[in-house]
């Protein structure tokens, strides 16, 4: 159990061409608060992260930063929820006529592609892959 609430620590950890970083920053309060800032593709991780935490201080706020990059192979490989993606496309392409603005709403066929990427859930990592980061963090 650690004895100070004031603190700051930094590390990384490699597995298999997977690189994590961690930074947590803790200081005084009252009050138990944790804060974890994580890449969206591991937020399913957050909640374990956030006990993992809690279990080991009493009070203080800790805000936790990690990054991740994957320069393995599965990295390289994406999952494109491609009937996602389509339908995302055609409900703007809707949008579009309904309005009767097609100048102002016209969508190249890249910048659907990148709105399904950044706004949706349409690309993301396979079941097994996932699973392996899980391992690796808990």
């Amino acid at each position: 159990m650690l004895r100070s609430m004031t603190g700051y620590g930094r590390g990384k950890y490699e597995k298999d061409f997977r690189e994590y970083s961690v930074e947590i920053k803790s200081v005084n309060n009252r009050y138990s608060d944790v804060l974890i800032k994580i890449p969206r593709n591991l937020s399913f991780l957050e909640e374990t992260i956030k006990k993992l935490i809690s279990n080991s201080i009493v009070r203080g706020k800790v805000e936790v930063f990690i990054t991740y990059a994957n320069n393995s192979d599965k990295g390289r490989n994406i999952a494109i929820n491609s009937e996602l993606a389509k339908k995302y496309i055609e409900e703007m392409k809707k949008l579009a006529e309904e309005t009767n603005d097609n100048r102002r709403y016209k969508i190249s066929a890249k910048d659907a592609l990148e709105i399904a990427y950044t706004l949706f859930d349409s690309v993301g990592h396979s079941y097994d892959e996932l699973a392996e980061i899980s391992d690796e963090l808990t």
